[in-house]
């Protein structure tokens, strides 16, 4: 559902060319490390098998500059 509700907004802001919005298993989510500037997990701390797992698959997705929610 948040997938579906997010799409609508990104579009009315004019931001939807620069926004990516997935949906699948965040814990075997596969792409070239720092690919994006901010990551974010809110409430599945489950997919890195709590918090430092789940900080850990964070980090591994944004530049060292990167922004982690």
């Amino acid at each position: 559902m948040f997938v579906r509700t997010t799409r609508h907004p990104a579009t009315e802001l004019a931001v939807a060319d620069r926004v990516l919005i997935e949906q699948g298993d965040a814990g075997a989510y596969a792409c070239e490390p720092g690919a994006f500037d901010v990551a974010c997990c809110i409430g599945a701390t489950w997919i890195g098998g709590g918090v430092a797992g789940t900080i850990d698959l964070l980090r591994r997705v944004v530049g060292t500059a990167g922004l982690l929610l």
